[in-house]
């Protein structure tokens, strides 16, 4: 009798111990499970604000380059004159920098003498690739002639002789381009009115025959 007590006894202590331990193992497993999902989402957490950052930088240098303006009157390279021709720019602005472009030597002068901007760059483009012959080749033994006569008109009239005899008797690429604003509803002045009609009065005068003997 004494040995079956004992051997009961030893059997609940037995099924105790085991029970114990299933508890202790079942505690652990839980709280190694917890910490691997605490870790997992520390980590998504850390991405997640990465890729915040990320997408803030990016955002930050896109605004830059849209918002960045360049100096119209000082175009040095071709990226700089395509910047502004092809964006958020006035014409003026546009034409300005086409001008500085022409006069710094990033491209050659384009034959297009009104319109916007862009169709005089494709026009020096055209003449860049040997697609298109320019007018202002024929010129390049009187231009420095022409030019110091126009820089040495005292009138009007006197200047006048001089643009038309360096544009083969025609209006000045400037004449023009000054006609195309204020066409266009683009020109910066409070005397459109006059300028205009002072143009269209020397392309009377060409078209009678005035200015004939500058024509090649």
């Amino acid at each position: 009798m004494k040995a079956l007590l004992g051997l009961v006894l030893t059997s609940i202590v037995l099924l105790t111990g085991c029970s114990l331990f299933g508890e202790d193992d079942d505690k652990k497993a839980k709280s190694e499970s917890h910490q691997k999902k605490e870790q997992k989402d520390k980590d998504k957490t850390k991405k997640e604000a990465q890729s915040t950052e990320e997408n803030q930088t990016d955002k930050a240098s896109t605004e830059t380059v849209a918002t960045q303006k360049y100096d119209v009157n000082n175009v040095t390279d071709r990226a700089m004159l395509e910047a502004i021709i092809y964006g958020n720019y006035t014409e003026i602005e546009k034409i300005a920098a086409y001008k500085s472009a022409v006069a710094n030597g990033v491209i050659p002068q384009g034959n297009v003498m009104e319109g916007p901007a862009a169709k005089a760059y494709e026009s020096s483009l055209r003449i860049e690739r040997g697609e298109e012959r320019s007018i202002y080749e024929q010129h390049t033994d009187t231009t420095e002639d022409v030019n110091a006569e126009i820089n040495a008109a005292t009138t009007k009239d006197e200047l006048i002789n001089a643009l038309r005899k360096k544009y083969n008797g025609g209006l000045s690429s400037g004449e023009l381009q000054t006609k195309n604003a204020i066409e266009q509803g683009y020109y910066d002045g409070d005397d459109a009115e006059a300028v205009y009609k002072e143009i269209q009065q020397r392309e009377a005068d060409i078209a009678a025959g005035k200015y004939d003997h500058y024509r090649k």
